[in-house]
Order: C-alpha cells, then sequence, then structure tokens
C-alpha cells in the first residue's frame, strides 16, 4: 500500500502526541526526506511542469496585487493574491536566467516558456481585475480624477492589463531606490510612464502574423519592456541608473518562446493534460429542476405575463434571472415544509437520553446543511451531509424528499453561479460598458463603471479606435448567439435537461400513512377484542342462566356466591329468600332494590348494589328455624369473615380503589409504550403482547390472577417468547398479584 507525504506527516504528530518521541523524531525525518525528494523533482528541469503553468497564471494577478496594495486598496489586493493557490517550488523563468552565474540554464527554458504561457492565459483571464484596479488610482495620479488612474488615462485595455501588473512593483522599487518605503507622487508619475510604456509594447505581437515573426516581436518587446521597467524604477534615483542587460535578454528569450508556445498550441495541450477533472453531475437533480423552471415559464408570473428566458437583464420581472428567483423560493420553501414534517427526527434531544454524542453531531451539521440548501448563493452542501441526512432519515419519503429537494437547490446554485449569460456574449461583455453584469455586488457595479470611465479614455487617445474594436466584438457575438439561441444560459439549460424522469417516486410509508396505519390495526383490535368479549360475555351469561335454571352453585367470587356464602343458602335457597323480601309488603325500598340487584346478577351475571341484606335473610331464617331455616344447606361464615366480604365491596366504590386503577392502567401504558417503541423484537410477538395489554388494560374480572394466568397461557401458546414476557407482562402481572394478596380476606 503507498503511503502519502501527508499520512507520515499525520503519524509523525500523532507519535508526538502519543509522546513516542523516538517514533516521531523517525517519521519526521523520513517526511523531510519525502518533501526534499518532491520538491527536488518538481524543481528539476523537466518536473513540476503543471506547477510552472500554475505560477505563470497566478504572476499577473501578483502584480495587480502588489499595485492595489501600494495605492492602499487592502481588499482587492488580498482578493487577487488569493486568486491562485500558493505554488510550491522555484519559478523556471529565475532558474532559467542563472542569477550569480555564467549565461543561462536553458535547461530550464522549455519549462520557463511554459511559465510565461501560463501567464499570458492567465493576463486574458485576469482582465476584469484589471478594469476594477484603476478605480483606486485617480486619488494618486493628479489631472486624471477617481474614475482611473493615469496609468489608464490613454490607453486601450490590453494595455492596462500589462501597465497594472508593472506599475505598483516599479513605484515601490523606485521609492526604495530614494530611500523611501513609501512611494510619492513622483515615484508614482515616473512609475506609469514605465508601466505605460511596458503595457503598449506588449501590444504589438499580437498584432503580427506568423509564427516566426510573432516569435521575434514578442522577444523583442519582452526585452524591451524589461529594460523600460528597470529604468522607471531606478532613473534620476539616489541609487542611479540600473539596467540588467542579461535579465532583458532573457526575458526577450523566454517571451519568443511563449509566444511560438501558444501558436504551436502548447498551451492547450498542457492545460487539457493538467485540467481538473469534470465536476460530478446530478443527472435527476438536473431534469428535476429543470422540469420545474420549464413549468415556471409555462405558468407566468404573478399577472399571467410569459417569461423571456432570452433575457439574460439581472434588473428585469420576467427574464432568466426572475425564473431562477421563482424557483428558488418555492424550492426553499418545500425544504423548510419537508425540515418541519422531520422535526422529530431532526431535533437534539438536549436530555441525553436519546441521543448520545455522535447523533448529536449529525443532527447538527444535519440542520446546517438544511440551512445552506435555502439560500441561492450558498455554500456547498457536501456529500457526507448528504449520507448524514439520509442516515437520519433517509428511509423515510419525506426525508428522500427532503434529499430530492437540497440536490434540485444545489443545482440551483450551480446554474446560479455560472451567470447567466452564455454563448460569445459572455466573453465580449466584459468588455462591454453598458451590459447588464448579472452580478450581485457592490464591486461589479464599480468594475462596470471603472469599464465605461476606462473605454472614454481609451477612445479619446485611439481617436475611436478602440470603440470600433468593441464595437464590433460585442455586436459580432450577440449576431452569433442570437443564431444559437446561447446567450442565455437558462435557456440553454432547459433546452438540454428538461422532459427527463427527474428523481424517483420516494418509497415506504409517510409518517400520515404510518399514523393512519397504526390508527387501523389499534381499530382492528378493539373491533376483534369486543367481538370475542362479546361472545365471552354471551357464553358467560349463558352458563350463569344454566346454573340459575338448575340450582348449580355459581363462582364463590361472584356476588351470588357470595351472598350464599354469608347465609349458607344454595342458588334454590337463594331464589326462595329473594321472593320472600321482595313480595314482603313490610320489606324496605333499599332491600327490595337489592334483591332485584341480586335476582338479575344470579341470571346475567354483573355487579349488585351492596351485600347488606343479607342480615335480613339470616335474621328471617334465624327466627324460623323449622321453616326458612331449613334452607341452609351449609353454615354461614363467622361475622369477622362477613365483615371481610363486606369491606371488600366497599373498598371497590373508595377513592384508595379507583386511585390504584388509575395506577395501574398508567403503569400499563408505559410498558405499551417500550414495546412499541422497541423495534428487536419480532412483529408477532409485538402484536401479541399489544392485544394482550389490551385484555389487561379492561376488567380483570372477579378473579384478576386467573384472568392474567390465562392471558399469560395464550402469549406462551403464540409463541411469545419468556424473555419479552419478563419485559412486557410479567411486571403487571406481578403488581396485581401483590394487589390481590395485600387485599384477600384470608391474610
Amino acid at each position: 500500500m503507498t503511503v502519502s507525504i501527508a499520512q507520515v506527516k499525520q503519524a509523525s504528530i500523532d507519535a508526538m502526541k502519543a509522546g513516542d518521541v523516538e517514533k516521531a523524531k523517525q517519521l519526521k525525518t523520513l517526511y523531510m526526506k519525502y518533501q526534499g525528494d518532491r520538491l527536488n523533482k518538481i524543481n528539476s528541469p523537466t518536473g513540476g511542469m503543471f506547477n510552472a503553468l500554475k505560477r505563470g497564471i497566478d504572476q499577473p494577478l501578483e502584480g495587480m496585487a502588489t499595485t492595489a496594495r501600494a495605492l492602499g486598496n487592502t481588499g482587492l489586493a488580498d482578493t487577487l493574491s488569493n486568486a491562485v493557490d500558493s505554488v510550491e517550488g522555484e519559478s523556471a523563468s529565475a532558474q532559467f536566467m542563472n542569477q550569480g552565474g555564467e549565461g543561462y540554464d536553458f535547461r530550464y527554458l522549455p519549462k520557463a516558456v511554459l511559465e510565461q504561457t501560463g501567464q499570458f492565459a492567465g493576463s486574458i483571464a485576469s482582465r476584469g481585475a484589471g478594469a476594477a484596479l484603476g478605480g483606486t488610482l485617480g486619488s494618486v495620479v493628479p489631472g486624471v480624477g477617481t474614475a482611473t488612474g493615469a496609468v489608464v488615462g490613454g490607453i486601450t485595455a490590453p494595455i492596462v492589463f500589462e501597465a497594472t501588473q508593472q506599475l505598483g512593483s516599479i513605484a515601490l522599487e523606485r521609492a526604495k531606490n530614494n530611500g523611501r518605503e513609501v512611494p510619492t507622487k513622483e515615484d508614482w508619475t515616473w512609475a506609469t510612464g514605465s508601466a505605460t510604456g511596458a503595457g503598449i509594447l506588449n501590444t504589438l505581437a499580437p498584432n503580427m502574423r506568423g509564427t516566426l515573426k510573432r516569435m521575434l516581436v514578442e522577444g523583442g518587446t519582452e526585452a524591451a519592456q524589461s529594460i523600460t521597467t528597470q529604468a522607471g524604477a531606478s532613473a534620476q534615483t539616489d541609487a542611479g541608473l540600473n539596467l540588467d542587460v542579461k535579465q532583458a535578454v532573457g526575458e526577450g528569450i523566454i517571451g519568443a518562446g511563449s509566444a511560438g508556445a501558444v501558436d504551436t498550441a502548447i498551451y492547450p495541450v498542457t492545460s487539457l493534460a493538467n485540467r481538473d477533472p469534470k465536476p460530478v453531475v446530478d443527472p435527476e437533480a438536473q431534469q428535476a429542476f429543470a422540469n420545474r423552471l420549464q413549468s415556471i415559464v409555462k405558468a407566468g408570473d404573478e399577472n399571467g405575463n410569459k417569461f423571456n428566458l432570452k433575457d439574460t437583464d439581472p434588473n428585469s420581472n420576467n427574464g432568466a434571472v426572475a425564473v431562477i428567483d421563482s424557483a428558488h423560493k418555492t424550492i426553499a420553501n418545500q425544504i423548510s415544509d419537508s425540515a418541519d414534517i422531520l422535526k422529530d427526527e431532526l431535533s437534539i434531544d438536549n436530555t441525553f437520553l436519546v441521543d448520545d454524542d455522535a447523533t448529536r453531531a449529525k443532527k447538527v451539521r444535519a440542520k446546517a446543511a438544511i440551512s445552506i440548501a435555502k439560500n441561492k448563493a450558498k455554500s456547498v452542501v457536501t456529500s457526507d451531509d448528504m449520507s448524514i441526512i439520509a442516515e437520519l432519515v433517509g428511509d423515510t419519503p419525506e426525508g428522500q424528499t427532503l434529499i430530492n429537494l437540497i440536490r434540485e437547490s444545489m443545482e440551483l446554485t450551480r446554474l446560479h453561479k455560472q451567470g447567466y449569460i452564455g454563448g460569445l456574449s459572455q466573453y465580449t461583455d466584459k468588455i462591454n460598458p453598458f451590459a447588464a453584469s448579472g452580478i450581485y455586488s457592490s464591486g461589479a457595479s464599480a468594475g462596470r463603471q471603472f469599464l465605461t470611465a476606462g473605454s472614454l479614455i481609451g477612445a479619446y487617445s485611439t481617436l475611436g479606435a478602440s470603440t470600433a474594436i468593441q464595437a464590433g466584438a460585442i455586436g459580432g457575438a450577440k449576431v452569433i448567439d442570437a443564431i444559437t439561441g446561447k446567450k442565455s444560459k437558462v435557456r440553454s439549460y432547459l433546452d438540454k435537461n428538461t422532459g427527463g424522469k427527474g428523481f424517483a417516486k420516494p418509497y415506504g410509508l409517510t409518517k400520515r400513512e404510518k399514523a393512519l396505519k397504526k390508527q387501523s390495526e389499534i381499530e382492528d383490535a378493539n373491533r376483534v377484542k369486543r367481538n370475542i368479549e362479546a361472545k365471552e360475555k354471551a357464553l358467560q351469561q349463558e352458563q350463569i342462566y344454566r346454573n340459575y335454571i338448575q340450582n348449580l352453585d355459581p363462582n364463590p367470587e361472584s356476588p351470588q356466591g357470595k351472598y350464599q356464602a354469608l347465609t349458607g343458602l344454595d342458588t334454590a335457597g337463594m331464589k326462595e329468600m329473594i321472593k320472600v323480601i321482595h313480595n314482603d309488603p313490610d320489606s324496605l325500598p333499599q332491600d327490595r332494590a337489592e334483591m332485584k340487584s341480586l335476582l338479575k346478577s344470579m341470571r346475567q351475571g354483573g355487579r349488585i348494589t351492596g351485600f347488606g341484606a343479607h342480615q335480613l335473610m339470616n335474621r328471617i331464617m334465624d327466627n324460623d328455624p323449622e321453616g326458612y331455616g331449613k334452607l341452609r344447606v351449609t353454615v354461614p361464615l363467622d361475622r369477622q369473615s362477613a365483615q371481610a366480604i363486606l369491606q371488600e365491596h366497599a373498598n371497590e366504590n373508595s377513592p384508595n380503589y379507583q386511585r390504584g386503577i388509575q395506577d395501574n392502567q398508567q403503569f400499563l401504558e408505559s410498558l405499551s409504550a417500550a414495546l412499541e417503541a422497541d423495534e428487536s423484537i419480532s412483529k408477532i410477538s409485538k402484536a401479541s403482547l399489544k392485544l394482550a395489554h389490551i385484555d389487561m388494560k379492561n376488567n380483570l374480572g372477579v378473579d384478576p390472577i386467573n384472568s392474567l394466568q390465562a392471558i399469560e397461557n395464550r402469549l406462551i401458546d403464540q409463541g411469545v417468547s419468556q424473555f419479552d414476557l419478563d419485559k412486557y407482562f410479567v411486571p403487571y402481572r406481578d403488581r396485581v398479584v401483590q394487589q390481590q394478596t395485600a387485599t384477600s380476606p384470608n391474610q
């Protein structure tokens, strides 16, 4: 396995953190060796070719940055200086110059030519920056004003780009030669003249025809430019005139080579070989976003006016920019709605009882990514962020919708950042002082003002020649783009991507569908339970009535069973005593009502109004031992036992008894909630336990312990494991058993 330099460096750091100093030193030595070998390779005549090209692109920007910083515009200076990352290795041009040695090191000429070729490409890319830079010159150079400096006063665009690279460094060098750090007005005046001269020379070679002629002219002008800038920095200074002919000739040789390289396509081939890979595209997001844009275009604005995608004016209310703005508002609102639906899944639990540190960190990143996705000119939501969101909510249709919206929002941002003007116009509009920029920043507006001023001054200084060139380029580009239809990037985007399928339909049940399904399952379970209970009740009533008709003994725990235990009567005797008391005109109304309630319970089951009439029955039988007394078939319970039965009945209606029922219900609900949240239990066992909880929540009858035992046996028969029983059934069963044991009259 190949180990990178970065991995060696990190291993050294990790070893030092771990206290292994010796290992850290060894790894550091290895890192330094690798680093040295790599730099040696980069600095070799044939190595670091991409670095040379990159340095050439960076050099004009750094030159402009020096000028901007010398003029006090540090913001622009920093922007220009940081536009290209720092480049490793030595300058190939400096190596070719062989400073301190005799002659030139021609081994480095091809690399130096490549470096100069890169500088040529960098000059083209930095033209917009050169126009903006001119805005800082007017406060220093007299007679021109704030629109542009003397360096751009009477020169056209190609001259500006070269001159702005040289101006700052010449002024600073001249100040240094005069024993100062800050350039004076005089220094700037000399620098302006030298930089302008160098800029004018820079325009000669591109106008030549033929590779050889261009090479000769470019070589001569590069040498002349070097002499011009050297003279501007040293002439009539305290240090005296200092001209380095070797430097000038060397720059001429490199310049001639770069002109030939451009003509023979070395630069395009090199850039192709070293270019960055194409950015990853998202075809589904492109199709979905294009279809959305197409729908907006067809619908029109709020007044029904059709959108015109050919209109790239950023201030237009029905152009391409307005379509993107409309799509952005809709997508941002949809992202907010989706995130709100998923707030339970994405919200951070601050109690630390549900979310561990890793989950909390993921939710923080997910919320940040969602916030970023709602902005048009946003930072990119990374693939790691998308993976985290997918991990948290990707298994739900709402989560899949949210992810798709973010992907579509990223596509919107990519299109927005590319700009709205395409075709040839995207290049020619940069030299059109009256074109709408389409870029939303105060700097863009200022740059446009500078370009306008520079164009007017250039037109004056060239007697209109520069204006003719500008107008021809701009007008020609517009004609070509009108024919090809490529001026609007939004329109081109729709032509390429509209009509595709877009995103796949989200799968799975939505939260609403899950809630409805759960409610339906509960209703089905309750319906089944009610049917079972109704059948069981019917069977129970049938058995009770059969016992009543056949004078069979009842359940000892039933009201009839307790009455018979208190009186010593059997079923037939109970019927007779009920008839006697009910038909006796002297019986109290409450006694008659109790007998009526008792008779109904004997026939159908159910509770009675009370047990007080048992004393009346015993008194009647005690007063007539030879008559009604003979109805007794056994000795009644003693008074103490009878009192316990009566107390138990009274407890059923007491506040404490009802409170105990409520406590049991709450305890059972907590078990049900835990069961619902448990994903480890099988679906069949969960369903069986849910039905059992429904049974346990209702009245367990006169013998709760036996009822719970029956439920437990049923669960075992249904295959519920002992582990799941211990977790979701046994705690409630033991609670009821303890309560029943504590209130038993035998205790």
